[in-house]
């Protein structure tokens, strides 16, 4: 299910239940909201309500964006030490160049992976991700020095290397959502719960109603950002393989 499909979702929960609040408010005043103190406490409940949402939107919004954020500088990360290590490997001398070769190839099927989990094509990103898996740091491994400055190459190109297919592995695992659900699903209900409290005290005029319809879609487009920030390589917002792109048109053509 898209992010908008979910904010769309919460909109229709959210705003039904303040309609529900509305309707039943002539009901609930005349048995229960009569006495002034029953009003106060209900409001009182109703703030307690209002104050756990605010702070829960507000900090799974800010932990969306600042999750988001940390995945677009490791991305950059990435293609930095990609370029690093093509210039390793070519200080190196030619026999690194089936090592460039696969570096080449690992960071262009990486990128064909982000494209296809940023169209919703996940399982066959991962398919073909896990193919690649590892074959750089073989690459690697595999090289022979023959003096003491190929040694000492070697081994700062391994731990290029390592980071790189560190890093891999951990854009692997977030190409779909890491939302927590169940946290969400709490919030939905505690929304459901601030707004029908809110319908049961609105004036039933127009305006009244009208911010009722303005709140509750500022709500879901809060929901939609935190859904999409969640899954940094899926959706609408995603991470962009750009820095990726560039790496490659670094990284000179080698012979296969």
């Amino acid at each position: 299910m898209s992010a908008l499909q979910i904010s769309t979702m919460i909109f229709a929960l959210v705003i039904a239940a303040s309609i529900a609040g509305v309707l039943l408010a002539p009901s609930l005043s005349a048995k229960y909201l009569s006495a002034n103190d029953s009003r106060e406490f209900f409001k009182a409940v109703r703030n307690v309500i209002i104050g756990l949402v605010s702070f829960s939107l507000g900090l799974l919004v800010t932990s969306s964006k600042t999750d988001f954020q940390k995945h677009r500088d490791e991305l950059k990360g990435q293609a930095t030490n990609i370029i690093v290590l093509d210039r390793v490997l070519r200080d190196y001398g030619p026999e690194a160049n089936p090592a460039r070769a696969e570096l080449r190839r690992t960071v262009l099927n990486e990128i064909h992976q982000i494209q296809l989990a940023a169209n919703d094509l996940v399982a066959d990103a991962k398919a073909i991700g896990a193919s690649h898996m590892g074959k750089l740091r073989l690459s690697l491994i595999q090289l022979s020095p023959k003096n003491e400055g190929q040694s000492l190459l070697k081994a700062t190109a391994l731990g290029i290397g390592q980071q790189i297919v560190t890093s891999r592995w951990r854009i692997y695992e977030d190409l779909s959502s890491n939302i927590i659900w169940p946290v969400v699903g709490a919030l939905v209900f505690w929304l459901m719960a601030a707004f029908f409290a809110i319908g049961v005290i609105a004036p039933r005029h127009a305006l009244a109603l009208g911010g009722l319809l303005v709140a509750s879609l500022s709500v879901a487009v809060a929901m939609y950002l935190i859904v999409e920030l969640g899954a940094p390589y899926e959706g609408q917002i995603t991470i962009s393989p750009q820095p990726l792109e560039e790496a490659v048109a670094q990284i000179s053509e080698v012979p296969g």
